[in-house]
């Protein structure tokens, strides 16, 4: 039997948070709150977007990255 897992790994300039998820909508929900929160604080003058703020902040943010890796766990 096997299971699949997505490992959310955050770096930024404190270091990196890492988080497991059982979906990959969950993972890629993590990494849009973590855009919401942050936007204002790191993107000065562009409002924040309705839709895929996730994506967009971490192609805008540089010294930022959030990564989202599909795991297969055997059972």
């Amino acid at each position: 039997m096997t299971d699949t897992i997505y490992v959310a790994v955050y770096r930024h300039r404190h270091g990196e948070d890492i988080c497991v998820y059982a979906t990959e909508a969950a993972a890629l929900k993590a990494r849009a709150d973590v855009a919401d929160e942050q936007w204002e604080y790191e993107i000065e003058g562009k409002r924040k977007p309705k839709r895929n703020i996730g994506e967009r902040y971490f192609e805008m943010v540089e010294d930022e990255e959030f990564e989202v890796i599909k795991c297969v766990v055997l059972t």
